[in-house]
């Protein structure tokens, strides 16, 4: 009763007691402790410690859920996180003691277990609660507690997801002498070391907490929990997991057959768990497996079972996978990352035993570092020195018919028999067929290099036995076979074997019956016929063949014609052949097959050469020698100007040299009408305006020389009309000019007024200044007055851009002169006026 006495302190307490032994309920005790705060507040008659007293007797009556969430509310925050074991305490007594399921209440529970942030309560508060929750609510708390560990736990740097082997290579090159030194000569195992670097890392709590998610968690939640474990360093618990949720090994019997497919990275670093716990066994078994699973990432593998044997110092068993890796990787990147490594590696070992010999003398005498240093010396010189000849089997392992690859390694032998080996492999290796069309001609010049060797060391017979194999080779492209066939020739004649080689070119070039047929058939195959179908084409063969012909003095001369006439049936001749056959044939007397040969070829070419054909046949037919009519010369000059007067090619020239073969035969008429021939032909574009203009300038200078004035004023009529203003303007001068010479006055004033009016003012001063210096010589005042009135009418009328017009509408017109000549006569009016 003393302990009712400090608490029971009047008579409403007295009734409150009462009314609980009588009809005890909630509400009566909800009242009470009501009652009793009211009492704290006003007088301090009550503290905390009597409304404690208060709910601890109601919640051992009513121990329901509810009359303890309104215990708990009062005491947090009556005491806040002051007191919170105490508090927790609360929480635990309730979930205890009330049956059912707990609800929203479990969240709350867990979140104020994680405003401690205390690890241990948290734990305990999670394993209090999630036994009495839904599934919901399940998901909720470990929402909740997850992103506490993920937030305020767990070490922020990221566990593996994209490995990546040049990951090997970013080491520090001393942290891995120091490694090699720690190995060597303090007998220690690497993984020890690692070990005690990273016990001050690991996360065990939140390992734990993973651990314990894994059991309830969906599948599709193992791969981001289990990499949010790696991350805690706890490397125990990490296989524990991977065991069981990747491996699905529950029996302990070591079954390493994933279940599912999980990202490789996952493997990757349970390999570095095992690694890390020395469980060599479980590692080699491991990595055999993924080895055979994931061959795409063989580099990375290859250089982790290096890492592995290089702990365990087993430096001879590294040494084999690296130099096995090197001679099977077939991308570069991975044979850079993996001789990078094997030089980083052997470099290391040999300075770290060199350091440790100057340094200690009793290393000094022990035969053991001596041989040690001269053994991974050999090695790295080997790496260094064979690196082009490595790189070169990469490259021919990424593609075995790459004819530039061979031909590099030819280079990189200096021994007879070594080079001709490396030709062989090559030959066996090349599918022809397989050759890329960027390298067509490389597998033929490798044929003909392997040749070389031979004829280089004067063994001819082997030699051409190798150049009559290469002929035989179903080259998919001309050029190969044209290169075997030309570089055999060429030896031949530059030992003096002239006979041999024009043989060779003989076999080579030799027509079938319906070589068209042939040539359409090779055509429409898409080069599945072998070149040696269509060798009788090649150019290059037929060109050396000539060249041999004509460089023998006693050549019959026939021989060459049928060469070249072969050549021309086949339309193989090329304009330079064109001319070399021409000047054959005219240094043996023969110019009227030369002329022929002219003929024949222009038929073959694009109008741009046949322009240069054409220039040359009438330069030599109009030569004293050929004794070629004027009418022949004058009907090759027609073929001409109809040939190539309907391109774009500027044929200026034809017209001038064919008025000036006229003018020789003093046709004066017919030379000038050739000229305007040629001027009024239509235009369509600014360059053929200025051959245009080029023409009309030539004629009228012709005609200037030898018609005289009256043909020369038909002509600048004609030309003034045909050309646009702009170019007309200056034939209007010469026309004024002329008729000024003349003294006909009045028609060059009507000459001016009409040239006046085909520019604006400001365009045409030229003109305007002529006509001012005319009419202060030759006019009067009303004259010079009408010239300025026109003048001025015309800089505010001409808006308009009359070039354009004259193209769309012809000029402004143009009245020819009715007078046929005119004595010269001196104006009576002419007067100075000084403005």
């Amino acid at each position: 009763m003393a302990d009712i006495d400090q608490y029971i302190l009047d008579d409403s307490d007295i009734a409150f007691e009462y009314e609980l032994q009588k009809s005890p309920s909630v509400e009566v005790w909800q009242r009470y402790i009501a009652h009793w705060e009211a009492q704290v507040c006003e007088d301090g008659v009550r503290s905390a410690r009597h409304i404690l007293w208060l709910y601890e007797r109601m919640v051992t009556q009513f121990p329901t859920l509810t009359v303890w969430e309104q215990y708990i509310g009062w005491f947090r925050r009556q005491y806040k996180l002051d007191q919170y074991l105490d508090t927790f305490k609360l929480y635990e007594r309730c979930i205890n003691s009330v049956k059912g399921p707990l609800g929203v209440f479990a969240v709350e529970v867990m979140l104020f277990c994680i405003s401690t942030f205390d690890l241990d309560i948290i734990m305990k508060g999670l394993q209090l609660v999630l036994h009495r929750c839904n599934k919901d609510e399940v998901e909720r708390i470990w929402n909740i507690v997850l992103g506490f560990a993920l937030e305020h736990v767990l070490p922020s740097e990221e566990g593996p997801n994209n490995i990546d082997f040049s990951a090997f290579n970013d080491r520090n090159y001393e942290d891995l002498r120091l490694d090699i030194y720690k190995l060597l000569f303090l007998g220690g195992d690497q993984t020890e070391i690692e070990d005690d670097e990273e016990d001050e890392d690991v996360d065990k709590w939140t390992a734990s907490l993973l651990r314990y998610y894994l059991q309830v968690a969906n599948e599709d939640k193992y791969d981001e929990t289990l990499r949010l474990l790696i991350r805690t360093k706890d490397i125990k618990i990490i296989k524990e997991c991977f065991d069981l949720y990747i491996f699905n090994d529950k029996t302990g019997k070591n079954n390493r057959e994933s279940k599912k497919e999980y990202d490789f990275d996952l493997y990757i670093y349970y390999l570095d768990t095992l690694d890390k716990l020395r469980l060599d066994k479980d590692y080699k078994s491991v990595f055999d497996n993924l080895l055979e699973k994931y061959p795409q990432h063989r580099v990375l593998l290859t250089l982790k079972l290096a890492d592995f044997h290089m702990k365990r110092a087993d430096f001879d068993k590294m040494e084999k996978v690296l130099t096995k890796a090197l001679s099977e990787t077939v991308k570069t990147n991975e044979f850079i990352a993996i001789y990078t490594y094997h030089v980083n590696f052997e470099q290391a070992y040999v300075e770290t035993i060199f350091d440790e010999m100057r340094d200690d003398p009793e290393i000094q005498v022990q035969k053991k570092w001596k041989s040690e240093m001269d053994d991974h010396l050999i090695i790295l010189g080997d790496l260094t020195s064979r690196y082009h000849l490595l790189v070169n089997d990469l490259k021919i392992r990424q593609n075995p018919n790459s004819v530039s690859n061979w031909l590099e390694r030819t280079t990189l032998f200096e021994d007879f028999d070594k080079k001709c080996e490396v030709f062989v492999e090559a030959i066996k290796t090349i599918d022809p067929i397989k050759v890329k069309d960027k390298e067509y001609g490389m597998l033929g010049k490798l044929w003909c290099d392997y040749a070389k060797v031979y004829w280089s060391n004067k063994s001819y017979e082997e030699a051409r036995t190798i150049y009559e194999s290469a002929t035989k080779v179903p080259f998919p492209d001309l050029q190969d076979l044209e290169i075997v066939w030309h570089t055999w020739a060429v030896n031949e004649f530059q030992i003096h074997n002239i006979e041999r080689a024009l043989k060779i070119l003989r076999k080579a070039l030799t027509v079938p019956p319906s070589y068209e047929s042939i040539i359409d058939r090779f055509k429409s195959e898409n080069r599945r016929l072998p070149s040696q179908t269509i060798l009788f084409t090649s150019k290059r063969l037929w060109n050396y063949y000539i060249d041999l012909l004509e460089s023998i003095p006693t050549i019959d001369a026939n021989d060459v014609i049928r060469a070249y006439d072969t050549l021309m049936t086949l339309k193989l001749i090329t304009p330079v052949g064109i001319l070399n056959y021409a000047t054959f044939l005219k240094q043996n007397n023969n110019l009227h097959g030369s002329l022929q040969v002219y003929e024949k070829g222009i038929n073959m070419f694009p109008p741009e050469i046949c322009y240069e054909l054409w220039t040359l046949l009438l330069d030599e037919v109009m030569e004293p020698a050929h004794q070629a009519t004027k009418e022949r010369i004058r009907e090759l000059f027609e073929q001409c100007l109809q040939q190539l007067g309907n391109t774009d090619i500027n044929i200026n020239s034809i017209y001038v040299k064919y008025s000036d073969f006229e003018i020789h035969n003093k046709l004066f008429s017919r030379a000038i009408d050739l000229l305007m021939s040629g001027a009024r032909r239509p235009y369509t574009n600014k360059e053929q305006l200025k051959q245009r203009v080029d023409l009309w300038e030539s004629a009228i200078s012709k005609c200037e020389e030898f018609l005289g004035p009256d043909s020369l004023r038909q002509l600048l009529s004609e030309c003034i009309q045909e050309l646009p203003n702009s170019k007309a303007i200056t034939y209007v001068l010469k026309f004024t000019k002329l008729e000024m010479s003349l003294s006909d006055y009045t028609r060059a004033r009507e000459l001016l007024q009409y040239g006046a009016q085909l520019l604006p003012p400001i365009k045409n001063e030229e003109l305007w200044g002529l006509w001012e210096q005319f009419e202060l010589e030759h006019g009067d005042k009303s004259y010079y007055k009408e010239m300025l009135l026109l003048k001025q009418k015309l800089e505010k009328e001409m808006k308009v851009d009359t070039e354009e017009v004259s193209k769309g509408q012809g000029n402004v017109q143009f009245v020819a002169s009715s007078v046929k000549n005119q004595e010269a006569k001196t104006n009576p009016d002419e007067i100075e006026i000084d403005i």
